[in-house]
C-alpha cells in the first residue's frame, strides 16, 4: 500500500479525534506517525502494522493481546492508549508522544558516563520488573525502544512482539533469520528466541544484558558481527569477552550480573529483573574498587604537594585522641567567614561554602544539613556540639576566606560534633585566577580526611563534575548569581538573572548556570509585576538546555519543574520534581514544590507531610513553615497556621511573601491590628509584590474599611492593562461581592498566569472562599487540575 494511501486510510479510521501530522522514521515493525489528539490538545504516536507484517495475523487476537499490554501503567513504560484496525484491515495502536531522544541516539555520542548508564539501566530494569510481574514479556528490548526524556528512561512497545506472535493463525514462513527479524531484533535476541523456541521473561533479561554491556564497555558483546545471520549464530554459540576485563574500573557485582544475563541457558540467568535492580543498587561507588580509586587520588594529591604545586600548605593537623574518621557521616558545612576588607567579597566566601557543600553532596553515602539551616549559624560563634544537636549532624566543616589583591587565603577545619575536637584542619593560598584549582585542593583534602564515611568517586573528579565548568570567569559569575539568588528580593533576583546569563554566554555548556537562570526566572513572578507566562517560557527554555547538558543534575530538573509549574502544566511539573528527588532525595525545593502539587490535587495530608519533611531537612529556612502556614489556612487549621507563619517570619523576616502569609493567618484568627501592621508594612516596602494588594484589601475588608479597599483597587487598575494583576483584582471583586466580575478577572488571570504569582493554592485560597460553591470557579479549577477545598 503506498504511503499516501496508508496515510489516507489511517486518517479515515481515526476520524476527527486525531489529526495525522507527520511520519517518523525508524519504526521497525510498524509505520509510525505523530498525530494531534484534538480533544486533549496533545501529541500522540500512532503505529500501524504494514501489510508485510500481518500475513496470517488474527486482528481479533492482536486486539486482545494489545488490551493486556494496555494494562501496564508504570512511570518507565510508555503505555498503549488506544488500539483499532484501519478500513484496510491493518492493526494500529496509539501511545503518548515522548519528547527526547532514543537510547540508540545517546549511544552514538562518545562514552555514556557510568552514573548515567546505571540510571538508564535501572529505569529499564524497573520497567521489566513491573511488566514481568503483570505477565507481559517485551521480546524486543533494544536501544531503539528505550526513550530518554528529561533524564528518565522509558520503554516503549511493551507486548507488541508478543501480540504479533500470539495472534498468528499459522506459522510464519521463511528462514530462521527472517522469523527472528520479524519478531525481534538480531543484535539483542536471546539464544532461545533466535532458535525459535518459546521464550519467557528471561529473554528480556538477556536483551537488557546486551544493552548493559554496550553502555558499560562502549561496544556490543559481539561487535565483530555485522549481519543478522552472524549475530544470531553468535548469540547461540559464542561467549562474549568478560565485561570486567574491558570496562575497568567497574563495580564487580554489576559486571558479574551483566555477564549472568548473557548466559546461553536461561536457567543460569538472574531469576527476575529485581535481581538486576539489587545489583545496580549495590554498584554505588562504595565498593572496594572505588576505595582503591580514592587511595590513588589521595596519593596523587600527596605527590602534587611534594612537587610544590600546592603553593602553600600549613598547619595541617589532626586532633589527638579523636575518634576514627568513619564515625562522621553527616555534615553541616557552615558559611565560611569573609576576612577580607571588602564586604563585596561576601559572595566569594559564600560561593566557596556552597561549592564545597555541593561537591560533598554528590558523593554516595553523604548526608548534609540543608543550606538554609547551616546559614542560620552565619556570624554566630556556636560550638560544633550545639550545632550538631540542632541540625542532627555528627561533623561540622567551617573556615575562613581572605581575598587580598590577587591572592586568596583559605583555611578550613572539620570538627567532631560529639566532643568539639578538631579532626582535621588545613590552609591553602593561591592566586585569584586559580580559584578552581583551590576548590579542587580543598575538596580532595576534606574527602581524604573523613575517608570511609565519604567513600565515593575520586575527590578531584567529584569537584570537577559538580562544578560543571572549567571557565573561571563563568564560575565566578555563577557564584555571584547564587549569592543574590539565595538572598531573594526584586533587585537581587534581577541582578542574579543577568549574572547567570553572562555565565552561560561565556560557557554555553555550563548546566548549573542554565539551571540557575531558569530558577531565577521561575520565581520572579512571585516578586515582581511581570508577565509570568513570558518569564516561565524563558525559564523552561533555560531548564531544557540544562537537562540536555546534564540529565543527572537534580537542580536542572527542579528548575524545569518550577517553569512547568508556573505554566500550570502541573502533571509535567510533578514528573520533574519526582526525577529531581530520585537524583537528590534531600532536595528541599523539590519537596516544597511537590508538596504544592499534592495539595492542589486534593491530597492534603500527603502534601503537609511532604512539606514537613522539607522542614526537617532544612530547619533553618523560613520557606517550609511559610508553605505549611498556607496549607493549614486552606484546611481551616487557623491557630496552627498562625504558629507556622510566626515561625517563618522569625526565621526570615526579610521575605515579603512570608509576612503576607502570616498577615493572612492573623486576619483569619481575628487579630486585625497585628495583621494590618504586617500587611501595611509589606505594601509600603514592596507594593508591586504579587499578593501585597490583595491581602491588604482582605484585612481592610475584615476591618470594614471599604474606602481603603476601593483605594487599593484604583491603584492596581492605574498600573495599566499590561501591569495590573488580574488575580488581585479578582480577589477585591470577591470582597465586594461581585462574583461575575471576579470570575471574569480570574479567567484573565489564568490566561496571563497571574494566578500563580498571587496564590500557590487557588482551590483553598481564603481570598476566593466565597467562590467555592460557584460552578464556574470549580470548572476553572478543574481545567487547571486543581481540587478545591470544601
Amino acid at each position: 500500500m503506498p504511503i499516501d494511501q496508508l496515510h489516507q486510510d489511517l486518517q479515515h479510521s481515526l476520524g476527527t479525534a486525531y489529526t495525522l501530522e507527520r511520519e517518523l522514521g525508524g519504526g521497525g515493525m510498524a509505520r509510525v506517525f505523530v498525530a494531534r489528539e484534538e480533544q486533549l490538545g496533545r501529541d500522540v504516536v500512532v503505529k500501524v502494522l504494514p501489510p508485510a507484517f500481518i500475513e496470517g495475523l488474527s486482528a481479533e487476537r492482536f486486539a486482545r493481546e494489545i488490551k493486556l499490554a494496555a494494562q501496564l501503567q508504570e512511570p518507565h513504560i510508555v503505555p498503549v492508549l488506544t488500539a483499532g484496525t484501519t478500513g484496510g484491515g491493518l492493526p494500529f495502536y496509539t501511545m503518548p508522544f515522548v519528547r527526547g531522544e532514543s537510547l540508540r541516539a545517546r549511544m552514538q555520542e562518545p562514552g555514556v558516563p557510568l552514573l548515567e548508564a546505571i540510571s538508564i539501566l535501572r529505569d529499564i530494569a524497573k520497567a521489566l520488573s513491573y511488566a514481568h510481574a503483570a505477565g507481559v514479556v517485551h521480546r524486543d528490548i533494544k536501544p531503539e525502544n528505550v526513550l530518554l526524556s528529561s533524564g528518565t528512561a522509558v520503554v516503549t512497545d511493551f507486548g507488541i512482539a508478543k501480540a504479533m506472535s500470539a495472534s498468528r493463525t499459522q506459522a510464519p514462513g521463511g528462514t530462521l533469520t527472517q522469523i527472528g527479524t520479524s519478531l525481534g531484533t538480531p543484535a539483542y535476541m536471546a539464544p532461545e528466541q533466535a532458535a525459535g523456541d518459546d521464550v519467557d521473561a528471561r529473554a528480556d533479561l538477556y536483551a537488557w544484558g546486551v544493552i548493559a554491556y554496550e553502555l558499560l564497555a562502549n561496544r556490543h558483546p559481539f561487535a565483530g558481527k555485522t549481519t543478522a545471520q552472524q549475530l544470531i549464530a553468535a548469540h547461540i554459540a559464542e561467549t562474549p569477552t568478560p565485561l570486567v576485563s574491558i570496562a575497568s574500573p567497574l563495580p564487580l557485582d554489576l559486571a558479574r550480573c551483566v555477564m549472568r544475563t548473557l548466559e546461553k541457558d536461561p536457567a543460569r540467568r538472574p531469576a527476575s529483573a529485581s535481581e538486576l535492580l539489587e545489583a545496580l543498587d549495590s554498584s554505588a561507588p562504595t565498593r572496594p574498587g572505588w576505595r582503591r580509586a580514592i587511595a590513588v587520588t589521595v596519593a596523587a594529591v600527596a605527590v602534587l604537594s611534594a612537587m610544590g604545586l600546592w603553593l602553600t600548605r600549613s598547619n595541617s593537623r589532626r586532633a589527638a585522641g579523636a575518634a576514627g574518621p568513619g564515625s562522621i557521616s553527616t555534615l553541616a558545612v557552615l558559611p565560611f567567614v569573609n576576612l577580607g576588607a571588602d564586604a563585596r567579597d561576601e559572595y566569594f566566601s559564600d560561593g566557596m561554602t556552597d561549592e564545597l557543600a555541593h561537591a560533598l553532596a554528590t558523593l554516595p553515602g553523604v548526608r548534609l544539613a540543608g543550606r538554609s539551616s547551616a546559614y542560620a549559624y552565619k556570624g554566630r560563634n556556636e560550638p560544633a556540639s550545639k550545632i550538631g544537636r540542632a541540625l542532627g549532624v555528627t561533623g561540622v566543616i567551617q573556615g575562613t576566606v581572605q581575598r587580598a589583591g590577587n591572592r586568596i587565603r583559605l583555611r578550613a577545619e572539620l570538627v567532631d560534633a560529639a566532643d568539639d575536637k578538631v579532626r582535621w584542619s588545613d590552609s591553602f593560598e593561591r592566586s585569584a585566577g586559580d580559584i578552581l584549582a583551590l576548590q579542587d585542593s580543598l575538596t580532595a583534602a576534606i574527602v581524604a580526611a573523613i575517608g570511609p564515611a565519604l567513600a565515593g568517586a575520586p575527590a578531584s573528579a567529584v569537584s570537577s563534575r559538580s562544578r560543571g565548568t572549567s571557565d573561571a570567569e563563568a564560575y565566578d559569575l555563577y557564584m555571584r548569581g547564587q549569592y543574590l539568588w539565595r538572598r531573594r528580593g526584586i533587585e537581587n533576583l534581577l541582578t542574579a538573572a543577568d549574572l547567570f546569563r553572562r555565565a552561560v554566554t561565556r560557557d554555553p555548556r555550563f548546566a548549573r548556570g542554565q539551571s540557575g537562570l531558569a530558577l531565577v526566572l521561575g520565581i520572579l513572578p512571585f516578586y515582581v509585576a511581570a508577565n509570568p507566562d513570558s518569564l516561565a517560557r524563558l525559564a523552561l527554555a533555560s531548564a531544557d538546555r540544562a537537562v540536555a547538558l546534564d540529565s543527572m543534575l537534580a537542580e536542572a530538573h527542579v528548575a524545569r519543574g518550577r517553569a512547568l509549574h508556573d505554566l500550570l502544566r502541573l502533571s509535567e511539573a510533578r514528573v520533574e520534581y519526582t526525577r529531581a528527588l530520585a537524583l537528590e532525595p534531600r532536595n528541599a525545593s523539590a519537596l516544597q514544590w511537590l508538596g504544592e502539587l499534592e495539595y492542589n490535587a486534593g491530597r492534603f495530608d500527603s502534601a503537609i507531610a511532604i512539606v514537613r519533611r522539607a522542614e526537617v531537612l532544612d530547619p533553618g529556612s523560613g520557606i517550609p513553615p511559610w508553605l505549611l502556614a498556607r496549607q493549614l489556612l486552606g484546611v481551616g487549621r487557623i491557630a496552627d497556621a498562625v504558629a507556622q507563619g510566626k515561625r517563618a517570619r522569625d526565621l526570615d523576616p526579610s521575605l515579603s511573601r512570608i509576612r503576607i502569609a502570616y498577615g493572612a493567618a492573623l486576619v483569619l484568627s481575628g487579630q486585625l491590628d497585628s495583621a494590618l501592621a504586617e500587611l501595611e508594612g509589606v505594601h509600603r516596602r514592596t507594593p508591586e509584590e504579587p499578593g501585597a494588594v490583595a491581602y491588604l484589601a482582605f484585612a481592610y475588608a475584615a476591618a470594614a474599611r471599604w474606602a481603603d479597599v476601593d483605594r487599593l483597587r484604583a491603584e492596581e487598575v492605574a498600573r495599566g492593562p499590561g501591569r495590573a494583576n488580574r488575580a488581585q483584582l479578582a480577589a477585591i471583586a470577591v470582597l465586594k461581592g461581585d462574583h461575575d466580575a471576579a470570575m471574569a478577572e480570574l479567567e484573565r488571570s489564568v490566561v496571563r498566569h497571574d494566578l500563580i504569582g498571587v496564590t500557590v493554592f487557588p482551590g483553598c485560597e481564603p481570598l476566593f472562599a466565597p467562590l467555592r460553591a460557584d460552578a464556574r470557579f470549580r470548572a476553572l479549577l478543574s481545567r487547571l487540575e486543581i481540587v478545591p477545598c470544601k
